[in-house]
Parts: structure tokens; C-alpha cells; sequence
């Protein structure tokens, strides 16, 4: 439990009848009872065989642009897209954040919210209840959706950021496929992070089919995401803390053979954000200039050529 949370138990546990009857339950086990009972004890799989799951593989600089195409091509679906979070970083939440804002103003043709740990509690029952009462919409959340909330009829769960264990991936998931209602999971997994995710999640006996991205089909939004950062102030500084945070985040994960931050072009991550240069990172202490398809460097000896 977190500290001094005993006192608003205290308080919750003051306002219950005296007669009563108290049941106890935790997320956690012992291995000391002498008997363990599990509901799934003899299911072939760790998840429900009502989700179908894919994982794709896709640079981290593709991942905006792959996201942004699903969307699009599932405009009557309701989704629900987990990005990184940190235990270690707070600042994490900016990224669910800049995403939100940003897909909000590209307008994908059905509604766009988000969830994250920093919202306050208010704001958190208002997002969830809209989005509860939504045939379609996305919701664009770090892992404080993945636990202890019940959404109805979510067709897809997509993981753009590699989980951080095994259990979160099926934490994650388990936001669909509910009560015997059919469900889809996609996991985006950079070339880096493939063999060694897969192999874990396989050894949990999750079964995972891999789907190639035809890269014909995706669309690029970097210039649009250029034009909504160069619009939108604010946006434009979510957008560079939640780079930094993110770069950092690879940086504090324990496994390194799956998360390894030297294989990230930063350069052309910061462009998939909209960003003209990679922010200036206390561990890099550099920054870069990405190119896009919407900016182009010339030397002089292409000008005189022209």
C-alpha cells in the first residue's frame, strides 16, 4: 500500500456498518498454503483463448506513423493503445499526454482521449465513463489502465511500447477478450527487442502470430505533426519532455538485452514526434537535426549544381 494510505482505509472502514461481513483478498500469494487452487490451472495458454494476439516489428521511428494507420483503419473500433511508462519517471505520463493532444488536433475521425498516472481523480472517472459509453473511440494510456479497471467491449489493445515484464504484457491484454467476448492484441516490438520479448513471452506460453507492416499502407504524419507542434506551444514542449523521458526510460530498464537505447535513432524518433531537433539530454548532452520527408538539407555543392 502507499504510505499514509492507511488513514483513508481508516476512514473508508469508520463509515461501514457494525454488522457486516468482512471478506479479505490480495493480488499477491503465498507458497506456504497447503493448498493452491488457480482458476486457469489447466488452460493451455497463460491468456483467454478468446484473444487473438500479433506482434509486428517496426523501427522506433515508425511507430507514430504505424499507430496513426491503425487508427484510421479501424475507425469503428474501440481501442485502447498502452505507451511506456517508468516506474521510475513520472514524467511519463507526458507522453500519453502528447500523444492525446497531438491525434486530437490530427482528428482520425472518432474520439481520442487519454489516461495517465498525474491525472487527478476527477478528471480520470470522467475520461473513463466517456470512454465507457463510446461504441468507438481510442484511449491513449500508460500502464494505470492496464490494472483494476473493467472497460466494456474493447475490441483492440495495442502495445506501441514494449512492456516491462511478462506480467504487464498480460495485465495489458487482459483490457479485452472479457467475459467470453472475442478480442484482438497487437505489440509493437522494435528489431532489437523481437528475439528476446518473444522468446519470454513464449516460455509464459502466450501464443503470438507475427504480422509484417506493408509499408505502403502506412501513412506519414510527420509534416502534420511539425505543423501541430509549430501551432501549439504547449504541445511542442510535451512533445520534447516526453522524447527525453522515453530515451531515459530504455535507459533505466534492468533488461538490456530486450531494451538496448543505443539502437534508437533519436534523430529520427524527435522527427516522428513533429520535433525539428532531438531535445538536449542530460545523458547525450547533444542534440541532433532529424530529416524528413518535408525538410531537406542541401551542401553548397548541390546549390551550385542547381
Amino acid at each position: 500500500l502507499a504510505i499514509c494510505s492507511h488513514f483513508q482505509i481508516n476512514a473508508i472502514v469508520a463509515n461501514l456498518p457494525k454488522e457486516r461481513q468482512t471478506l479479505l483478498f490480495s493480488a499477491t500469494q503465498t507458497r506456504n498454503d497447503p493448498v493452491f487452487v488457480s482458476a486457469h490451472e489447466r488452460c493451455a495458454h497463460a491468456t483467454p483463448d478468446n484473444l487473438t494476439q500479433w506482434y509486428m516489428v517496426c523501427e522506433e521511428q515508425d511507430k507514430v506513423n504505424t499507430m496513426w494507420s491503425f487508427i484510421v483503419n479501424h475507425k469503428k473500433s474501440k481501442i485502447i493503445i498502452f505507451v511506456s511508462s517508468c516506474k521510475q519517471l513520472c514524467s511519463l505520463s507526458l507522453q500519453a499526454r502528447f500523444l492525446t493532444g497531438a491525434f486530437c488536433h490530427l482528428r482520425p475521425g472518432l474520439p481520442v482521449m487519454g489516461l495517465w498516472g498525474t491525472m487527478n481523480q476527477k478528471k480520470r472517472v470522467d475520461v473513463f465513463q466517456k470512454f465507457e459509453n463510446k461504441e468507438a473511440a481510442v484511449m491513449i494510456a500508460t500502464d494505470v489502465a492496464s490494472r483494476g479497471l473493467d472497460f466494456s467491449d474493447v475490441d483492440w489493445v495495442i502495445q506501441v511500447d514494449c512492456p516491462a515484464s511478462v506480467e504487464d504484457y498480460i495485465h495489458r491484454v487482459g483490457r479485452t477478450a472479457r467475459m467470453n467476448q472475442a478480442g484482438h492484441a497487437v505489440l509493437f516490438l522494435t528489431p532489437s527487442q523481437e528475439e528476446g520479448m518473444i522468446t519470454a513471452l513464449r516460455q509464459a506460453n502466450i501464443p503470438l502470430e507475427k504480422q509484417t507492416v506493408d509499408p505502403k499502407a502506412l501513412v506519414d504524419i510527420r509534416v502534420k505533426m511539425q505543423a501541430v507542434l509549430s501551432q501549439f506551444p504547449e504541445l511542442n514542449q510535451h512533445a520534447q519532455k516526453s522524447l527525453v523521458a522515453y530515451l531515459r526510460s530504455i535507459y533505466l530498464m534492468k533488461n538490456k538485452r530486450i531494451f538496448d537505447v543505443s539502437s534508437i535513432n533519436a534523430a529520427e524518433l524527435a522527427s516522428s514526434y513533429g520535433l525539428m531537433t532531438v531535445p538536449r539530454d542530460s545523458k547525450t548532452n547533444k542534440a541532433e537535426t532529424p530529416q524528413t520527408s518535408g525538410s531537406t538539407t542541401h551542401s553548397d555543392d548541390d546549390r551550385k549544381n542547381k
